[in-house]
């Protein structure tokens, strides 16, 4: 009830046994519209458990004092992704970062560390440092190893012969 009124519904349990909050028709086992906020009491972590295709997903934020954040697979009882108080962001089993790096990426025994595809015709990283003006690319174009600078080819390593430097 709101003031002594007429009741307002909160949640409903639907003739299939779905449970909805903040919905009236809910579609899912438990369906809720709004903000969700579980927490253990000072702890400073908190759990997620799903079920889907027989499959049990155990997922967590795990706080620290140093005031670090990582989110866990419980299952393994791994790390997978962290935010460092710096900043800084570890991704990677069990991958704590560095100070002052910014990313930092940890493949385990995968031999891909970062693995990037475009839909465009170029697939580029580009770097620069804060004193320069010119971007340093590098990238694959029609499966070619190529360096560009300020988007402008300086040189392209690939099997075709008419190439900068084939081999």
């Amino acid at each position: 009830h709101n003031n002594s009124s007429a009741p307002i519904e909160r949640m409903r349990i639907s003739s299939d046994g779905n449970v909805g909050i903040g919905t009236n028709d809910p579609a899912h086992t438990l369906d809720v519209t709004g903000t969700i906020r579980a927490y253990a009491s000072g702890s400073g972590n908190a759990w997620l458990y799903t079920q889907n295709d027989s499959k049990v997903y155990l997922t967590g934020i795990r706080g620290s004092s140093a005031h670090a954040y990582s989110i866990y697979d419980l299952t393994a009882d791994v790390s997978r992704f962290r935010v460092n108080s710096d900043g800084g962001i570890a991704i990677g089993e069990n991958n704590n970062g560095y100070a002052g790096q910014i990313l930092s990426i940890k493949a385990g025994t995968g031999d891909n560390v970062l693995y990037g595809e475009s839909s465009d015709s170029k697939c580029i990283l580009s770097l620069r440092d804060n004193s320069s003006t010119v971007n340093i690319g590098y990238g694959a174009l029609a499966n070619a190893h190529v360096f560009f600078q300020d988007g402008a080819e300086i040189a392209r390593f690939s099997t075709g012969s008419g190439d900068k430097y084939s081999y």
